[in-house]
């Protein structure tokens, strides 16, 4: 019995013994098997490294060419003066007797499947003309030729309530209410602020705005509101006024010229003032956007000129647009988008000898969105975000897209 009993104690031990190594065995092969998965990925992670850079780092990326698409037709049929804004450009028929919208849809996007397309608005009266229309919002002001004289008349067309073009509660008033507020040039519009110049009398231009926001009071754009008044008996103004409503104050702005130089100025809540521009150089503005910037043509006295930007209510913030005397390529019309410095992308356009440039605001000329052996005419650029829509041969409107690709 005792000898059984050893023996029972042997064998328990020997089994113990047995299962212990089995385990010890069993761990040291997982082990060994997760240790030649880790060096396998090691391995196969190194190649991709060889060009020095630390290990894990990501890929260096490949540089990004600046590039347009190739200009396509915006609609069928003979069509100019474009003007954008938001998802809505606004154009007239060739002759002068249409106005038109292309609506781009949410994404604003040409040909998408969102666009609602061509949208007729109005016509006028043969003998009489639209000559550009100018769309802030749900609003389009123009000026129409009335009796074929060169008095125009300033009108707005409304969206209506459903904020859509084209449908049937939108609506047509007119804006001036009195001859001597009738324009020989287009309206312009920006935010909520319409600005026209008079027809010139003996003593020089008027310049007027209003702003729809005070419709019905002082200041408003009914038809029966009393505009105000940005300047009078001014002989030597040129081109388009540029009001509107910032963070900052109203302000309106424009050329003059004066004997061997122009001048921008502005009128600041109440205040006029230099902007640039004297006896060392001209300045002359040819666009606006949001928040007071604007964008300008300067000539110094040798006629080396640039593009810069700045902004009103900040005179001595300049930023070049182009350096000086560029190849060449300063030109005439320089655009920038109304919602700058708010765009994703910030670019301006400008024509210079009948065709399209494009340009960064930090100074880079990107593209000639044309090509410099086309024999076309191309004008009346305007830009927003990446898109840019111009004229080609004063009758057919095209559209690009353009960026880092």
């Amino acid at each position: 019995m005792i000898i059984n009993i050893k023996y029972s104690q042997i064998l328990m031990k020997k089994y113990m013994y047995n299962r212990l190594v089995y385990t010890l065995t069993l761990i040291t092969i997982i082990l060994l098997i997760f240790s030649f998965q880790v060096l396998a990925k090691t391995i196969q992670i190194q190649p991709s490294h060889r060009n020095n850079s630390a290990v894990g780092a990501p890929p260096t990326p490949k540089p990004l060419l600046f590039s347009c698409d190739f200009p396509q037709s915006l609609i069928q049929g003979e069509f100019k003066n474009p003007d954008i804004d938001g998802n809505v450009i606004a154009f007239v028929s060739s002759n002068l007797s249409e106005l038109h919208i292309y609506d781009l849809g949410p994404d604003r996007k040409i040909n998408t499947r969102d666009d609602r397309g061509q949208i007729f608005l109005t016509s006028i009266f043969p003998g009489q003309v639209i000559p550009a229309p100018s769309i802030s919002g749900n609003t389009i002001v123009y000026s129409e030729g009335i009796n074929q004289s060169l008095s125009y008349l300033v009108k707005r067309y409304e969206a209506g309530q459903d904020s859509l073009f084209g449908t049937q509660d939108d609506f047509i008033i007119a804006v001036a209410n009195q001859p001597s507020q009738f324009v020989t040039d287009t309206p312009v519009m920006r935010g909520s602020s319409i600005t026209w110049t008079g027809i010139p009398t003996s003593a020089g231009k008027s310049a007027y705005s209003c702003s729809i926001a005070l419709d019905g009071s002082q200041g408003g754009c009914l038809f029966t509101d009393s505009k105000n008044l940005i300047f009078s008996g001014r002989a030597n103004a040129m081109g388009n006024v540029y009001t509107d409503e910032t963070s900052s104050g109203r302000f309106s702005v424009w050329n003059q010229w004066l004997l061997l130089y122009g001048e921008t100025r502005a009128l600041i809540n109440g205040m006029e003032i230099i902007l640039s521009g004297s006896l060392q150089g001209s300045s002359m503005v040819s666009d606006s956007a949001k928040e007071g910037f604007i964008v300008s043509t300067e000539r110094n006295r040798t006629g080396a000129n640039r593009l810069v930007i700045g902004n009103v209510f900040s005179p001595s913030l300049k930023i070049p647009v182009s350096t000086v005397n560029t190849v060449g390529l300063i030109g005439s019309n320089p655009r920038v988008s109304k919602s700058f410095p708010f765009d994703s992308k910030n670019f301006v356009v400008w024509q210079f000898n009948d065709k399209i440039f494009m340009s960064e605001y930090n100074g880079l000329v990107l593209s000639n969105i044309v090509s410099p052996n086309d024999s076309n005419n191309y004008t009346q650029p305007i830009v927003q975000d990446d898109l840019v829509i111009f004229t080609k041969n004063n009758n057919q409107i095209l559209t690009t897209t353009c960026g880092y690709r």
